[in-house]
């Protein structure tokens, strides 16, 4: 059976930002709930970790049994709401795709053609999850190193956003931040009201299935009408001012691989990573990934499940090395597995898997971007079938 794959496209709508129009079945308020939850949890272990915040009535709240109760059986997190009554409240965490590998595998797939058109940042990429009812977000009118995409999974909100070189006015007193996780610089305008400086800003407002984007260096603040969540992509760079991403090999991030073009991104990212850490960078878009959670599978016959990059590269004489979500293999090269990859035919379509490539098979089974048929369910002549 077929299935359309996620997606997210931007449209331009002013000086460095944009809306985002997206479908990613995989990217809903429970899984984005899930995702939160367990980053919290991941924090009270490790209280130093920077990587989840908690504001009440504009203040954050240190102390982590002042928490609302986390109950890991619930898919709800409106009760949040209920646990602070009529108070404002803001739910921050980041690179929450690296606690949940369903939302990881989903925002890679919905993501790679945007990746692709603007091509890949010098810095790492991650997802955050914004969750509350918060007014402005708390900090105020600020800018990052990372260019950011902003997908509203409930609720609505809107986003401001301020350029120009004459914005903010000299002497406008400003406060430096070093943002925890990245090491990358943040600014923000303590004592300027975002209400007061509305009427300079280029205003986007999107509910439930829209959302935003921004170039890096840009000057925003959110703002939500009623309970909201939210999910954002933040692709890192080195500072606030513009830089050039590097752009794919050909019109998508999938399929083979050429050296000169991974030496020219090593330099790109300043690291003397290996060519298969460097690989399984790219294919997951620069983003940490989670664990997978199924197990190898061999077998016969399968179908392709997620329209996620699927690299290769030659990288010795009889070798090749293949990576997707994240995750690099090195496997003896041929001209059937070369074929095989190259002819990646389209989502749901079960095809027969040569008998010499079923370990690496068994292998994109467990990262999720492929299915093995069991033998007990494949039938005779199934429907959509290759490769007989």
């Amino acid at each position: 059976m077929n299935r359309a794959p996620g997606i997210i496209v931007t449209e331009p709508r002013g000086d460095g930002c944009s809306v985002a129009r997206w479908h990613a079945p995989g990217l809903t308020v429970r899984v984005a709930w899930r995702a939160l939850r367990a980053a919290f949890e991941a924090d009270a272990a490790n209280p130093s970790s920077e990587s989840v915040k908690l504001f009440r009535e504009g203040r954050p709240v240190v102390h982590r049994m002042l928490w609302p109760h986390r109950d890991g059986s619930s898919d709800d997190p409106w009760p949040w709401s209920v646990a602070f009554g009529s108070s404002t409240y803001f739910a921050w965490a980041r690179a929450v795709q690296s606690f949940d590998r369903p939302m990881f595998e989903a925002l890679v797939e919905a993501a790679s053609a945007e990746f692709s058109r603007r091509g890949l940042p010098s810095g790492p990429a991650e997802a955050e999850v914004f969750l509350g009812d918060y007014g402005y977000t708390p900090g105020g009118i600020h800018r990052e190193a990372c260019s950011n995409i902003h997908l509203v999974l409930s609720g609505a909100k809107t986003m401001h956003f301020w350029s120009g070189s004459a914005w903010p006015s000299h002497g406008t007193p400003r406060r430096v931040d070093i943002a925890g996780g990245t090491g990358t610089r943040e600014e923000y305008l303590p004592d300027l009201d975002p209400a007061v400086a509305l009427g300079e800003a280029r205003s986007l407002t999107a509910e439930t299935g829209g959302g935003f984007s921004w170039a890096a260096g840009t000057w925003h603040v959110g703002e939500t009408h009623g309970p909201t969540m939210a999910l954002n992509i933040a692709a890192y760079q080195r500072d606030l001012d513009a830089e050039p991403p590097m752009p794919p090999w050909g019109n998508e991030f999938s399929g083979e691989v050429s050296a000169d073009w991974l030496a020219q991104y090593r330099d790109h990212v300043g690291r003397d990573d290996s060519a298969a850490s460097l690989l399984a960078r790219v294919s997951a878009l620069g983003m940490r990934p989670a664990r997978p959670t199924r197990p190898p599978c061999p077998g016969q016959r399968g179908r392709w499940r997620l329209e996620a990059p699927v690299l290769w590269m030659m990288v010795a004489r009889g070798s090749l090395l293949v990576a997707t979500l994240g995750s690099v293999r090195r496997h003896e090269s041929s001209t059937t597995l070369l074929d095989w990859l190259a002819a990646r035919p389209r989502l749901g379509t079960e095809s027969v898997v040569p008998p010499e490539l079923r370990d690496l098979v068994a292998w994109l089974h467990e990262q999720g971007v492929f299915d093995v048929v069991p033998e007990r369910t494949a039938t005779a002549q199934p429907d959509n079938v290759e490769g007989q």
